[in-house]
Parts: C-alpha cells; sequence; structure tokens
C-alpha cells in the first residue's frame, strides 16, 4: 500500500518500456525491481526526492549507471560503496541503497552510513511519514520559491559544506548536478575520513 502511495504522490521521470537482459537485472534488488517496473524513475514531494529511472533520461542518470564504480564510487574512500545499490536521493544528494536487504543513507560529506529500514516498503512507508527529514523537502520548497524549479537531475550542495560549518540556510545552498555534488563532497570526505575523533577539520577546496 505504501508503494502505491509513493507512487501516486509523484511524478514518474521516464515512459520508456525498454526491456532489459535478467543479467541486467540482478544487480537490483527484486523489490526495486518490481517498483521501476511500475514507476520508472519518480520525483516526489517538489523534487525533494528523486527515485532513479532504469533508463537514463535527459541529465538524469539511471539507477545502473549511477551505480558504475567509475562514475562516483572509486572517488570515496570508503570501498563500502561498492557493495551498495544507490537508488534514490534526497534533496542534497544524500543516497538511500540497498545492503544486504536493507536500506542505508549514505552521508556524501562524511562517507558514512545509517540504517533505515529493513525492507522496500518500510522505506516507503518511512518516506511518506516523515518526508520532511528524510527528504529535505521544506529547504527544497523554500529555495525553488526563491530560485525557480531545480532542473531535473540536480540536487542542492551547499556553498559551505556542513563539516565546515555551514548553516542550513538557502542561502547556503546552490543547484548543481548530482554527479558533481558528489565528486565535490567526495572529496571533503576523504580530506576527514582519518582524522581522530575531535579533530578540526582544515579543508583544502580546489
Amino acid at each position: 500500500m505504501s508503494i502505491s502511495r509513493l507512487i501516486s504522490l509523484g511524478t514518474i521521470i521516464s515512459q520508456s518500456k525498454q526491456s532489459f537482459a535478467n543479467n541486467e537485472l540482478e544487480i537490483l534488488p527484486l523489490e526495486l525491481c518490481r517498483f521501476l517496473f511500475q514507476a520508472n524513475g519518480l520525483f516526489v514531494f517538489e523534487s525533494a526526492l528523486m527515485i532513479r529511472p532504469l533508463v537514463r533520461e535527459n541529465d538524469i542518470y539511471s539507477v545502473f549507471e549511477w551505480n558504475d564504480h567509475q562514475l562516483w564510487k572509486t572517488s570515496y574512500a570508503n570501498s563500502k560503496t561498492w557493495n551498495v545499490i544507490f537508488f534514490a536521493e534526497d534533496a542534497f544528494g544524500c543516497q538511500f541503497g540497498f545492503f544486504e536487504d536493507r536500506i542505508l543513507l549514505f552521508d556524501p560529506e562524511t562517507g558514512e552510513f545509517e540504517f533505515i529500514c529493513d525492507t522496500f516498503s518500510e522505506w516507503c512507508e518511512s518516506i511518506i511519514s516523515d518526508y520532511n527529514q528524510y527528504t529535505g523537502y521544506e529547504m527544497m520548497h523554500k529555495w525553488q520559491s526563491k530560485n525557480g524549479a531545480i532542473s531535473p537531475g540536480f540536487r542542492l550542495c551547499p556553498k559551505l559544506p556542513f563539516i565546515l560549518g555551514g548553516q542550513y540556510e538557502i542561502d547556503n545552498f546552490f543547484a548543481t548536478p548530482a554527479l558533481d555534488g558528489m565528486l565535490f563532497r567526495a572529496d571533503i570526505a576523504k580530506q576527514i575520513c582519518n582524522l581522530p575523533d575531535g579533530t578540526q577539520p582544515r579543508i583544502v577546496i580546489e
């Protein structure tokens, strides 16, 4: 019920009916496959949540392309990203992904994971019941009210990263292609990954 409810709240990204070989679909969890055959990618809550489609649509990478190790995962020192199938992201590019049948949230600034739930249905229910927390809807709404609709495939990125004291305010965000945002913050995550607890980071931004 929660899955169909989420679909009803969103806008489907791709109308493509492209067929796929079984070996292509094998990398995706069964629950996710079923969802994407119902809704081939989805924007929900004024694009605060983006679920990637099975095929590339304009500037939106497909779920297969997005999980290619060479695209952005190798930019992180945390090799765990290689074993996670990332399928969705919030307004700020924080990634939702499957790992061993569990759904985790990946913070692109720190490279750290947080457990969310055990099933895709539970994830959909969590998103619907607390969409502002899980998608960043409020900030996305405020930013778009001031700056206009965000482009498809773009996410909000902090000008001054949160790890450096950046504020959760409209003027601290700019819209950037999702891939650029991940690569920018991957560099930050690598610089802080081995710092002892309590150390004040001094980040070099090129």
